[in-house]
């Protein structure tokens, strides 16, 4: 259940992140965030 809570919050930060700075600067692949938000 943890995990799931974790990749969610994870792909929250992660795609914010992404959508301010624009940049990939951050293991996206490896969180499996960024992906979301193209």
């Amino acid at each position: 259940m943890a995990g799931i809570f974790y990749f969610i919050l994870f792909s929250f930060l992660f795609g914010i992140c992404d959508a301010v700075t624009g940049s990939r600067v951050y293991p996206a692949n490896e969180v499996g965030g960024s992906e979301h938000y193209g």
